[in-house]
């Protein structure tokens, strides 16, 4: 009985560690500007996806595609006030792939080197992710804080650390 007592103690030692690990590296990881970047991109998309789709009600998928163009146009017009030194420019040449090419142009990220099974993987989940709003919130983060943190934010939202 003594033993099942330890084994029980140990795993509430173990389960409480893990969580507050998780809680301290959320609270350290939220404090990096890609984190804050993101979090303010995903606030400015909801709020204007919301508004814009009780203005128009759209009652069927080409309304609903043609609702997700005009709120792109408003998200890039919001961003383009907000920071005025923002520059899509790449977002727009690359396209889909601009979160590929950003986190390719260089041979290593976080110290890493990023081998051809890597690249093969980056390039074929960048073209799922690299729709939407998020290259022009790593576009962003370049302008404001850099190619490498650019590069990191783009690796998080492949990896799924960001959404």
């Amino acid at each position: 009985m003594e033993y099942v007592t330890y084994a029980v103690a140990f795993l509430v030692i173990v389960i409480t560690v893990c969580r507050v690990y998780k809680i301290i590296s959320y609270i350290l990881y939220s404090r990096t500007p890609r984190a804050k970047i993101n979090e303010l991109g995903n606030r400015l998309w909801k709020d204007l996806y919301a508004e814009e789709v009780s203005r128009s009600k759209p009652d069927s998928l080409v309304a609903s595609f043609i609702v997700e163009g005009k709120v792109m146009d408003k998200f890039k017009a919001a961003l383009k006030k907000a920071y005025p030194s923002a520059d899509f420019s790449d977002v727009e040449k690359t396209g889909g792939k601009y979160l590929a090419y950003l986190i390719l142009c260089e041979p290593t990220i976080y110290g890493k080197e990023i081998n051809q099974d890597a690249r093969d993987a980056i390039i074929a989940t960048s073209e799922t992710h690299g729709g939407g709003v998020q290259p022009y919130c790593v576009s962003l983060v370049k302008t404001l804080y850099g190619k490498e943190e650019a590069r990191k934010y783009a690796l998080d939202i492949i990896t799924g650390k960001l959404k």
